[in-house]
């Protein structure tokens, strides 16, 4: 085999390639943050517990709260989290070079592309990995069929790419306004009316049949308060953030560009397909309003990358610009620089002896209540006291009371786990104080058993003062 041919045959695959398996050995370097929910989310559906009912959350259920999710499916641990950030980055930059492409008709420009979001994915926050992580794929995905619809393939790919688009929404409500945007620009670029009329059919078959299983459980009552009245009215009180001065001027390089050329579009060349990539683009901005984090920017990242490669290349090439604008976040990637050679500990390896405490109380009978580190019910194979579950976040602070009150009203547990740095003011210490006696310490938790239980406790010789 003549290595020389093959190369000059395959050179885009492994150019791209090549930056990809960059982009993954540096996220290795780095610590890697997955939140908790992917793993005590789908655990406790799987164990039978109802979403929105029994499982308080406020997100839309994507990969949590279907009876297919990420725990029955084997990757609700740190090595399957780690495997899907993995995809996600590399289904990703796939995805770039094909949108690059096909819009510039141009390697070169698919290559900056890529490598741009190579630094711009760390920058903001790829370490983390959230619900925004899993959208950025599939709008791409959803972008792509839109713009590679050809006469005569009977708008399949259209309602393929209304389908990725709807898929992205189970993950995150606010896409609704992405559809909205998309679908005005389809009308007024005068596109058939059987095109629209697919892609709108592919967007909304899939909220269709996640509403009829919400229905079927006759948890829709549930399903509207916490997705849509709870994150319009009680969230933003108690979640809203304000960026910092860096912050912003971090958002202003990778959003200029692409405010510059749409406002161009618009005005004066009308370019179609680049019209609808702002259209894609433009509402995932919003993903920011109420709580500035980088994180929630993941899904717009993509399109902002595409947009500095091809903002400076669509007239007359202006390569000053294209490698001014990598140096910047070459520069600003070292921002990050705290954050390589860093590993996260997950909790299997910092709570050996509660998980192991755990079990042995569980074998033995007891009802165990966590007040935090919940993914402990996950890894030792129980389930909150009474079965009810409330994240302990600021937001869910008065519906945690509730829970609370009523639960051990009907049947308190055995064993209280309290974080040792919790308020002592706190109701749950407090309660903790007066109907439990503080046996031990068991890494960062107190243990308190009830009055029943505590004779019968083990190991329990020496009181923690």
């Amino acid at each position: 085999m003549d290595v020389k041919k093959f190369i000059q045959k395959n050179h885009t695959t492994i150019i791209l390639s090549l930056i990809i398996i960059l982009h993954i050995l540096i996220l290795l370097q780095t610590v890697f943050w997955p939140a908790a929910e992917f793993r005590i989310l789908p655990y406790l559906t799987a164990k039978g517990l109802v979403p929105y009912k029994d499982i308080i959350d406020q997100h839309f259920p994507g990969i949590f709260f279907f009876p297919i999710n990420l725990f029955t499916i084997g990757l609700a641990n740190p090595l399957g989290l780690r495997l899907m950030q993995i995809v996600i980055v590399a289904s990703t930059h796939v995805a770039i070079y094909l949108i690059t492409r096909k819009l510039k008709n141009s390697g070169r420009d698919s290559f900056y592309s890529n490598i741009m979001y190579v630094f711009a994915q760390t920058l903001f926050e790829g370490y983390v990995l959230w619900i925004d992580s899993f959208i950025s794929p599939l709008v791409l995905i959803s972008y792509l069929l839109l713009i590679s619809e050809t006469k005569g393939a009977g708008f399949r790919l259209t309602f393929l790419s209304g389908i990725f688009l709807s898929l992205a929404l189970l993950f995150k409500q606010l896409i609704v306004l992405v559809f909205g945007l998309v679908f005005i620009v389809l009308i007024l670029f005068r596109v058939n009316k059987k095109r629209i009329f697919m892609f709108a059919l592919g967007f909304v078959l899939p909220v269709i049949f996640m509403l009829i299983y919400f229905s079927s459980r006759q948890l829709m009552n549930d399903f509207f308060y916490w997705t849509i009245i709870f994150n319009s009215k009680v969230y933003p009180e108690y979640a809203f953030r304000l960026p910092t001065l860096k912050e912003i001027l971090i958002l202003f390089f990778i959003i200029a560009p692409f405010i510059v050329l749409t406002v161009r579009e618009y005005i004066k060349e009308k370019r179609r397909n680049i019209l609808f990539l702002s259209a894609y683009a433009l509402p995932l901005l919003i993903f920011i309003y109420g709580r500035y984090d980088f994180v929630h920017l993941q899904p717009f990242i993509p399109f902002a990358c595409i947009f500095i490669s091809i903002g400076p290349f669509l007239n007359r090439p202006r390569f000053h610009y294209a490698f001014a604008y990598l140096l910047i976040f070459i520069l600003l990637c070292t921002l990050q620089l705290s954050k390589l050679g860093k590993y996260t500990t997950f909790i299997e390896n910092t709570h050996e002896l509660s998980i192991r405490e755990i079990d042995r109380l569980n074998n033995e009978g007891f009802t165990i209540y966590l007040d935090s580190h919940h993914e402990l019910y996950q890894l030792t194979g129980t389930l909150p006291c009474n079965y009810k579950y409330v994240p302990k976040l600021p937001w869910y602070l008065d519906k945690e009371k509730n829970i609370f009150s009523e639960s051990f009203f009907i049947k308190r547990p055995d064993l209280l786990m309290i974080l040792n740095n919790t308020d002592k003011s706190s109701e749950i210490y407090e309660f903790a104080e007066t109907h439990y006696t503080k046996v031990k310490s068991v890494d960062d938790f107190y243990m308190f058993f009830s009055e029943e239980k505590e004779s019968g406790v083990e190991n329990a010789s020496s009181a923690v003062q």
